[in-house]
């Protein structure tokens, strides 16, 4: 099969290594793959291309450059791929037209957040263009519901939901008692800390200062509690004077960026993502993969993730008083913990990113099947 995926670009961020790993794994399949960046290649195309994948850098300046659609639909024109996957609205608008213009078989538009149609002008584009792709996907139910909500009373029917994929493998098989030491021994914690661990940009939409507030409450009732937070962001400053005010100390660590994410989830106890927006959290996936118990808001996906009472628990994202009695539940049940742990360990298979491939060529070949197409035997679709 000859697939062509639009992105933005390959950079670090969570679409992106997906697309990247997935485009991988597709040509390691034997499938013909390339991608076309629209902004620029990225830091990932070498590696991408090391792998059999071809990277192009074709840009178009906005979802409505004329010029940049052009140039995308006779570059479509000359490979003829039998699929064009594109992520995001700014990418989806482009490709979408310009596959339309080199009548490409099946086409899909992939949307990866909630709250995308903030503009009356985007909505109306994809009222339209939604026609003529085969699904339009989502990576969460919340998503789906989103996409809709946004489109009525014109939603199209054609919304489907393909879930992330993680790789399993990179968050197991690591000496826990290991992890915990070494996690322990840099930031001076007893042996008896129960971990809390966050992994996030330091953001508004990640509600960190709500979950440092709900984390004074559980060091109240748990002296041993303690708060890991991995990352970086515009709101570091804010978040310190929050420190600050709480008379936290070493109990909430902010550790800035991280390289050892797999070593941290699997060297502390809770995993906790309050946040405002998400549409698919691959940080709750990855906790999963660590067998964490996780702590975490019902926004979006998450709820789809979280099955209170199994593998963790969810309140609102305002609610700092459900947020710390969540903690403090788990955090004071080290049995809890455990009966979480396992759940997680044999939930996370439905996620692995093998079996997101598998649903991904089995939704193209639906989708050319539909419009009259075989195999050829020589990896393409005929009539």
């Amino acid at each position: 099969m000859k697939i062509v995926r639009v992105i933005n670009e390959l950079r670090k961020g969570g679409v992106q290594i997906r697309l990247s790993w997935v485009a991988c794994e597709l040509a390691r399949r034997g499938h013909d793959v390339t991608i076309v960046c629209i902004e620029s290649e990225g830091m990932n195309a070498p590696m991408v291309r090391e792998a059999g994948v071809k990277v192009v850098h074709l840009p178009v300046h906005h979802y409505d450059d004329l010029g940049g659609i052009w140039r995308l639909a006779k570059f479509l024109r000359a490979e003829k791929p039998d699929v064009v996957h594109s992520h995001l609205f700014r990418q989806n608008t482009p490709a979408t037209t310009a596959a339309v213009l080199a009548r490409v078989p099946a086409i899909f538009g992939q949307i990866h957040s909630l709250r995308t149609y903030r503009r009356k002008t985007w909505k109306r584009i994809d009222r339209v263009l939604c026609r003529f792709r085969a699904s339009m996907l989502a990576v969460s139910q919340a998503v789906a519901g989103d996409i809709r909500e946004s489109l009525e009373p014109w939603a199209p029917s054609n919304i489907r939901v393909l879930y992330n994929g993680i790789e399993i493998a990179k968050f197991q098989g690591f000496d826990h008692d290991a992890c915990r030491r070494r996690l322990l021994d840099e930031f001076g914690w007893p042996d008896d800390a129960v971990v809390f661990l966050h992994v996030g940009r330091l953001t508004k939409l990640k509600n960190q200062k709500v979950m440092m507030t709900a984390f004074r409450q559980v060091v109240d009732r748990l002296p041993n509690a303690r708060l890991l937070m991995a990352g970086g962001g515009e709101l570091r400053e804010d978040l310190e004077k929050r420190h600050a005010e709480l008379e936290l100390g070493d109990r909430c660590i902010m550790a800035d960026d991280r390289h050892d994410i797999p070593e941290l989830l699997n060297g502390a106890d809770v995993f906790l993502l309050p946040s405002l927006v998400e549409g698919f959290s691959n940080a709750l996936l990855e906790a999963m993969a660590a067998g964490l118990p996780i702590i975490s808001s019902d926004a979006g996906g998450n709820k789809e993730i979280v099955r209170n009472g199994r593998n963790g628990f969810t309140c609102h994202s305002s609610d700092l008083d459900g947020l710390a009695a969540n903690c403090i539940a788990v955090g004071d049940d080290a049995a809890l913990r455990q009966t979480m742990r396992l759940n997680n360990l044999e939930d996370v298979k439905e996620y692995e990113q093998q079996r997101l491939v598998d649903r991904t060529l089995e939704m193209y070949e639906t989708a050319l099947r539909a419009k009259g197409l075989k195999p050829d035997g020589r990896g393409r679709w005929r009539r």
